[in-house]
This record gives structure tokens, C-alpha cells and sequence, in this order.
């Protein structure tokens, strides 16, 4: 009977690659017996949600009555900090939604989508939704080639996705760089700048590219709550853009995407929660620095990360092996070889203890096995 199913999908399904995530505490318990495991796979906040159960427990008000999204405070508390009008921003179900979103409105059949070779794999599915073509560009030195990506585009392409920072590579391309690359992309190119990881960057102001979008009509950035707001299992971002590009968004947007409880509470910890933010910013930088200095006597190649992560490309070890062995001493971190790395791992950046103890492992590992 499955197989008969299976023939009913349409063509565009068949060809869609699953999406892999980073393995849950739950299932890495059933799978191998171990009760206690510390997970830094999928970069979530390691110091938990930003708000208290307490301010959770609030967040449930009016859960009886279906959220009205465009006159929620949300959309006003993001209009105010972003310096935008709320007609320029959109709500999703977190922005993977909104990726989503961005395919239907804009792609057909015939229609090309450019991206990276290593990067999030939603850029990929939600092209192949709609059975448009994606096209990823090679790599420079793990990072976005925008002049490369310039020179593949066709009469046919119609998106461009750039993470920034990268997820997996934790490359970032600074404003210069984007600027020169946006004013090389014809107006009948969206470019998606995927920001979920921005807050994580230090080096710039978090809203340091949104004049781009003064200048720039088919650009629209995106922006999670997942990430340094640890709300991820609320599921809930934003997208900014000229409000045309916005108005077709919706057109394609379900009416009610983003529940009351995640509205809620985003909009307390967008309102309240700058302390806990700037901890993780100063504890993100410090085991960063950490992971850095520990992998100068590792065999790998330790990529220069903006995001809440670091990546290390292995020289003589495949992922599989440094998966197996962290996991067996309780820690899960994630395997690239769904992004196309075999020989490459990231491990979320965690608290000093649980940093401490991964590189304790990863000593074990390559001292070990080099």
C-alpha cells in the first residue's frame, strides 16, 4: 500500500532529499541505552530560554482565540527596533517557513536558484517544492563566493540564498562584500539574506545591512528567535523587506502560521531580555576562543566561525568516527556529511563545562587516532 502512496506524490517530492537534523537526546537514549547525554548538535542556546517559567506561563493568555499576527506588539516592538514600517516585515514559523514562502511566490518550473554547495539544506527542498532548479555554487575557502554566484545567473534565476553567517562553515561575508554583490544582481533576482545567526557576530552592528534594503527592492533578510532568544522549540522568525515584496509574502503566508504562545514570547523577550542576550554574545565568544586554541594541536582545519559554533574539517579522521566517539562519551554534536563534508563536524558552542568537556574528548580522539 506504501508503494502506491509513493506513486501518488508528484514529481517534484520524489526528488526532495529528507531533512537530516541533529540527533535528540530522546532518540540518541533509545538508540544506544545511555542516560545521560549533553547535546550540542543542532545550536541551540546553551543557558536555555530567555525567559523564566514563570514568564512563560503568561505567554498561554487567549490561547482559546485564533492570533491576529499583523496587529500583534510583536510586529510593532520589530518595526521599532529595526527603524522599519511594519507593512516591511512578516512573521513565520520560524524562517524556514519564510524560505518556503519565498518559493512559492516567486519560483516556476523553469526557474533557477543559486546558493552555496555547503549550507542549509531548507534552501534546497523548498526549491525543489516547487520544481525549479537548484544550483549550488562552489565554495571559496568555505565560504560564499559572491562573485562566482554573480556569474551564474541566467535569464532564469530567481533566488539566491546566502546564509550570513554560514550554517554549517560559520563564513560571513561583511557589508562591503554584500554591497558590491547586490549591485552586480539584476532586479529580477530575490536575494535572501539569512540572518539567524547575526545577533552571534561581533565584529558588525546587528542591523548593520538592513540600509541595503533602501537600495535594494528585490533583498529581503530574515531573522530568528531560535537562536540567542532560545525560544527554537517555538518555532518563530521574521523576514524584512520593501513592503511589495512583504505583500506578495502574504499572499502565499497562512492566515494564522505563528501560534499565540510563540508571538508572546518573542515579543517579552524582544522587550526584556537584552541582558540575557549579551551573557550568550560574551559566553559565545569565550568558548569560541576556547575551541580555537585547542584545535591548533588537532588535525583539522578549524574554520573561522561568526556563528554559535565552530566547524572543524578533519584531515585524517572521517565524521562518522569523531560522531561515534563524542557520543559514547555522552556528548552529540552533528556530522557533515549530510552538507556534504564526510570529514567534517560542528559542534555547538556550549557552557564553559560542557566545552571543556568536548575538547577533553576531542583530545582523546585525535591523541588516540592521529
Amino acid at each position: 500500500m506504501s508503494d502506491d502512496i509513493n506513486t501518488l506524490a508528484n514529481d517534484s517530492i520524489q526528488e526532495i532529499p529528507a531533512y537530516t537534523p541533529g540527533h535528540s537526546i530522546e532518540a540518541m537514549k533509545k538508540a544506544t541505552g545511555r542516560h545521560s547525554f549533553t547535546k550540542l548538535a543542532s545550536n541551540e542556546n546553551p543557558f536555555g530560554c530567555s525567559l523564566s517559567k514563570d514568564e512563560l506561563s503568561q505567554c498561554f493568555n487567549d490561547c482559546n482565540v485564533y492570533p491576529d499576527i499583523n496587529t500583534h506588539p510583536l510586529i510593532e516592538s520589530l518595526a521599532q527596533k529595526h527603524q522599519l514600517s511594519t507593512d516591511q516585515l512578516i512573521l513565520g514559523n520560524g524562517s524556514d517557513e519564510i524560505f518556503q514562502s519565498l518559493a512559492l511566490a516567486f519560483l516556476n518550473t523553469n526557474d533557477t536558484v543559486l546558493s552555496a554547495e555547503h549550507t542549509f539544506s531548507v534552501y534546497q527542498s523548498a526549491t525543489m517544492l516547487r520544481g525549479a532548479t537548484y544550483t549550488p555554487i562552489t565554495m571559496k575557502n568555505y565560504g560564499y563566493d559572491y562573485q562566482a554566484i554573480c556569474q551564474a545567473i541566467t535569464d532564469q534565476t530567481k533566488l539566491i540564498f546566502i546564509a550570513n553567517p554560514n550554517n554549517p562553515t560559520g563564513s560571513y561575508l561583511r557589508y562591503d562584500e554584500l554591497s558590491k554583490f547586490l549591485s552586480q544582481v539584476p532586479n529580477h533576482v530575490i536575494v535572501v539574506l539569512d540572518e539567524a545567526y547575526k545577533d552571534y557576530v561581533e565584529t558588525d552592528p546587528l542591523d548593520s545591512n538592513l540600509n541595503l534594503l533602501q537600495s535594494y527592492p528585490n533583498l529581503i533578510i530574515t531573522r530568528t528567535f531560535s537562536k540567542i532568544y532560545g525560544l527554537a522549540g517555538l518555532r518563530i522568525g521574521y523576514g524584512m523587506a520593501d513592503k511589495a515584496l512583504i505583500q506578495l509574502l502574504n499572499k502565499v503566508r497562512l492566515p494564522f502560521n505563528t501560534n499565540t504562545v510563540a508571538l508572546n514570547a518573542a515579543h517579552l523577550a524582544l522587550e526584556t531580555k537584552s541582558d540575557f542576550v549579551r551573557h550568550s554574545q560574551v559566553m559565545n565568544q569565550t568558548g569560541y576562543a576556547l575551541y580555537k586554541d585547542a584545535a591548533t594541536s588537532w588535525p583539522v582545519h578549524c574554520l573561522a566561525s561568526k556563528g554559535n559554533f565552530i566547524c572543524l574539517v578533519m584531515t585524517h579522521h572521517s565524521a562518522e568516527e569523531a560522531f561515534n566517539h563524542c557520543l559514547n562519551h555522552g556528548f552529540i554534536i552533528r556530522k557533515l556529511t549530510s552538507f556534504g563534508l564526510p570529514n567534517a563536524i560542528r559542534i555547538t558552542i556550549g557552557k564553559p563545562n560542557q566545552n571543556e568537556g568536548v575538547i577533553a574528548c576531542l583530545n582523546q580522539f585525535f591523541g588516540s587516532k592521529s
